[in-house]
């Protein structure tokens, strides 16, 4: 049986449209499955982290644990935890009794979570909804260690130069991220902020890199904040109204070789 013209008609239009979807999806909007397991996780959510091994723990329902991390200041570490059999698990780091970091807020069995110390650690998970056995692993990441005990690299001394000069009252919220550049390109990565801060994002480059600049663009790709000086160095802030999730670009425009960048934090005093 032959179908009509008008089906022929339909059924081009719907290829059409979903043709049209498939290319106006962003894949990097689709998120990530699930992890399976403690490793899986450690490794595809802190592949930059340095794990100890594992401990494992009950939690009852609604039940806090709480667990001390001896820590260096000044070194940047991470939490991960994972349970099979636990719905929702919920992750915190406290400084003094001070919150300074915590899991992704949507509910999970896989939280994790990075920080830059600044003193005494306490971790407290909190299995919110479901009872079991939670695997729990802390991280310490590898270039803020040398940094903290003075013997890093020159790109690594360089950031923490720029953060004395340039940001001395923001404190570190991530990891310094390394990225190798062959010749003059641009990266873009997207973060996300918390009203109620000011940020700034700093960037190096090791001594082959002759120019680099930054831009700091709004989620609608709105020009916020940028440094285009014609130096190895840039620095770029904003203090966002609202929650959201923002973008920052990152270019090479003249050398290559390697290029480091961190995201600081600064509280503000009204909020």
């Amino acid at each position: 049986m032959k179908l009509s013209t008008i089906s022929l008609i339909l059924l081009f239009f719907i290829s059409i449209e979903v043709k049209a979807q498939m290319l106006t999806t962003d894949p990097r909007t689709v998120p990530p499955p699930p992890p399976n397991s403690f490793n899986e996780l450690s490794t595809r959510f802190m592949p930059n982290m340095n794990f100890q091994d594992p401990n494992s723990l009950s939690l009852a329902y609604h039940e806090t644990s709480s667990l001390s991390l001896s820590v260096i200041d000044g070194v940047c570490y991470g939490v991960a935890a994972f349970s099979e059999e636990i719905n929702e698990l919920r992750l915190y780091i406290y400084e003094h009794g001070e919150l300074v970091a915590q899991g992704p807020t949507q509910a999970d069995n896989y939280p994790n979570t990075s920080w830059c110390s600044n003193g005494e650690v306490e971790i407290r998970l909190i299995a919110y909804d479901g009872e079991g056995v939670v695997v729990v692993g802390t991280a310490s990441e590898p270039i803020s260690e040398y940094w903290a005990n003075g013997t890093g690299s020159e790109l690594e001394n360089r950031i923490a130069r720029l953060i004395a000069r340039s940001a001395p009252n923001f404190m570190p919220i991530t990891v310094l991220q390394i990225a190798s550049f062959q010749q003059p390109a641009s990266q873009i990565i997207s973060i996300s902020l918390e009203a109620g801060f000011c940020y700034a994002m700093l960037a190096v480059g090791e001594p082959t890199v002759v120019d680099l600049d930054l831009m700091f663009l709004s989620e609608n790709d709105e020009l916020l904040d940028q440094d285009f000086e014609n130096d190895p160095t840039a620095v770029v802030s904003h203090c966002p109204e609202q929650d959201g999730m923002y973008r920052v670009r990152i270019a090479l425009i003249a050398g290559y070789g390697q290029i480091a960048t961190q995201l600081l934090r600064l509280e503000l005093h009204d909020r």
